[in-house]
């Protein structure tokens, strides 16, 4: 009779912490990065500048830290500029448009030509 009281107590106490602990458990979460966007923060330092670009990939600018960088395909070319990644220039530009990106450094901004060496301002905070 004893050994009966033990496995019904040893039942309600395995219900009861089963119970507890679902009760404790926290759903899973997700990992997740986000990039770090402060685009509304006052800005010490702007910088300016232009880069004449070609059908080859390259750097915006070297070694800029900024927040943010607006990218213009100056309003004087008569043709398209591509802008993105160093794996990857797929946005395209054409005269007077402009992309505004944020970044953490301006080497992160590739850019080329579709043609011909035409002049990209960006303007950088």
């Amino acid at each position: 009779m004893l050994h009966r009281w033990r496995v019904v107590l040893l039942a309600i106490l395995l219900v009861l912490v089963g119970a507890i602990g679902r009760d404790l458990m926290l759903p899973p979460v997700e990992a997740q990065t986000f990039p770090i966007v402060r685009t509304t923060a006052a800005s010490a330092v702007l910088t300016a500048g232009t880069n004449t670009t070609s059908t080859t990939v390259e750097v915006l600018r070297a070694a800029l830290t900024a927040w943010e960088c607006l990218v213009q395909n100056d309003p004087d070319n008569t043709v398209d500029i591509l802008v993105g990644s160093a794996a990857a220039t797929t946005i395209q530009l054409a005269p007077g448009q402009s992309i505004t990106l944020p970044i953490a450094d301006a080497n992160t901004i590739n850019i080329s030509s579709v043609s011909g060496t035409p002049v990209v301002n960006f303007l950088c905070r």
